[in-house]
């Protein structure tokens, strides 16, 4: 594969073949490695989330619509429970997330608190209601 010589190193013919393909494998190698690395960008799958029904109704599904616009091969899979419910789903590796109006007491599970809401009543103006102070 290599000549010895008072002149130095130098390949045979089979010694030049094998040096070529281990120069085009290293090439090989590298491309695969840019192309897993490009596709793993590309954000895309399955998620599985499980929600009650107001997160669901009146949250989510706008937080839904905007992620499919900005990853239009994501899917997301949506199980509409209530907060029990989507808490085994959870415990049960149902689903991946899941999303609901109270807080955990399970220690299985990690909380993390997405907002905090209002409640506000709204009545006529000669509503007797109209004339008390909020809380």
């Amino acid at each position: 594969m290599v000549n010895r010589g008072a002149a130095g190193v130098s390949l045979t013919p089979e010694g030049r073949i094998i040096y070529d393909y281990a120069k085009r494998a290293i090439r090989l190698r590298k491309d695969a490695k840019e192309r897993v690395l490009r596709h793993n960008r590309q954000e895309s799958g399955d998620i599985y989330v499980s929600a009650s029904a107001i997160p669901a109704t009146h949250i989510l599904s706008h937080l839904i619509c905007r992620l499919k616009q900005a990853y239009h091969d994501m899917h997301v899979r949506m199980q509409i429970h209530d907060s029990e419910e989507t808490l085994q789903t959870i415990l049960n590796y149902q689903a991946e997330i899941g999303f609901i109006g109270k807080e955990p007491t399970n220690k299985k599970l990690v909380m993390q608190r997405l907002w905090k809401d209002h409640l506000v009543i709204a009545v006529p103006c000669d509503h007797p209601f109209s004339k008390q102070k909020a809380a």
